[in-house]
């Protein structure tokens, strides 16, 4: 009896024990505050979270959700949230105003801008392919029938636009840009019978293009936008939190390439049910209120856009021998902003987008390494 009331003790202490280390696991994990907006590539954090995976690095993704990417940089710049997700040439056209925030990794490259058009009135792409046999005809015919009619689109999309129609001679002050303040209220406006055109967010364009009875696909980037329609996704943070919490801003960096494997993999095997997809498809569905489906979600990331892998990221889009090297396209976007009027100057931009000397870093690193290209677990 004296034997069994010591074995029990000594599990008692050492279940103690445990208990204790594990809450001591817990507290010393490094939260960090990410805002992010209702896009499919920024569903990459709360999914990352939901697996764990950023906990494995030593960190905890503390989530807040912005319905448009129209006040976050303020936000950040309180310091109410440490990172958030927002497009490179956004940020770019911010920066006369925003000095402060830096661009400090890069996590998609957005190939989906689709001009929508109204079925009945205007022909799709392949239609008008088909009528002229050129795609430089076609281009062409589609752009200059956009001429005196209306835009509906967010206002962060004048760039775009812009670049768009500059390819046939025509200025935005050419249409009626109908803006408004995020892309759910453009699309719900244009879907409502608002405008001739509409061009915004993926998840609303695949919205419109499955009601083919109402809306045609007038063509995408390769088909009849221009070079400003090349975006890239960031992080941003402040200057200040960048140089106080750098090794935190790598751990993130971790997290986030390491949970791009996991999409990659999918893609590769074609894996239109894998988990970390189903995951993206509920976190995207429940922010707006959509009914986006598995397949859908797989579409749209093996075709319209490309969450970068730590590799494919030091492939293409921080080196400066890549013709998709960032500072590319950031230069064209810069002056294209300052054709808008976002702008006053050309600036240096590597001052505010410092991707390379965070890569840089990170590939030093390595146990974040390590972290990053160790072999893939079972998703549960």
């Amino acid at each position: 009896m004296k034997k069994f009331k010591t074995s029990l003790l000594l599990s008692l202490v050492i279940l103690l024990l445990v208990s204790t280390s594990l809450s001591a696991a817990e507290t010393n994990l490094k939260s960090v505050k990410i805002g992010i907006t209702p896009y499919a590539f920024a569903m990459m954090f709360p999914v990352i979270h939901t697996l764990g995976i950023d906990n494995e690095i030593g960190i905890d993704f503390d989530i807040y959700d912005f319905s448009s990417s129209a006040g976050t940089f303020l936000t950040l710049i309180r310091g109410d949230i440490d990172i958030v997700n927002e497009d490179m040439s956004a940020h770019i056209g911010k920066i006369k105003n925003a000095p402060e925030i830096k661009t400090f990794g890069t996590n998609n490259m957005f190939k989906g801008f689709i001009l929508i058009g109204r079925k009945g009135v205007d022909k799709s792409y392949q239609e008008v392919l088909t009528e002229l046999g050129d795609p430089e005809k076609a281009k062409e015919k589609i752009l200059k029938s956009i001429k005196g009619r209306k835009f509906v689109a967010a206002p962060f999309f004048s760039g775009v636009i812009s670049d768009a129609l500059g390819q046939v001679g025509i200025k935005l002050e050419d249409i009626e840009y109908i803006k408004f303040a995020d892309d759910e209220k453009a699309a719900a406006a244009f879907i409502g019978g608002v405008g001739d055109f509409y061009l915004g967010s993926l998840p609303q364009e695949i919205k419109m293009l499955n009601m083919p009875d109402n809306f045609v696909n007038m063509g995408g980037n390769t088909e009849i936008m221009g070079p400003a329609s090349l975006y890239y996704g960031g992080f941003q943070t402040t200057e200040k939190y960048l140089k106080e919490n750098y090794d935190t801003i790598l751990r993130v960096c971790a997290a986030f390439y390491r949970g791009a494997r996991y999409l990659q993999e999918a893609i590769n095997n074609e894996d239109k049910n894998s988990l970390f997809i189903k995951l993206m498809v509920d976190n995207l569905n429940k922010r707006t209120a959509g009914n986006m489906s598995y397949e859908d979600m797989f579409n749209m990331e093996k075709n319209y856009e490309e969450i970068f892998t730590y590799k494919r990221a030091g492939e293409i889009v921080v080196n400066p021998d890549s013709k998709l090297y960032w500072k590319i396209t950031g230069d064209y976007q810069m002056k294209t902003e300052i054709s808008v009027g976002h702008l006053d100057k050309e600036l240096d931009l590597f001052q505010y987008i410092v991707w390379d000397q965070t890569y840089k870093d990170l590939s030093q690193r390595e146990d974040l390494v390590e972290f990053i290209e160790k072999p893939l677990t079972s998703l549960k």
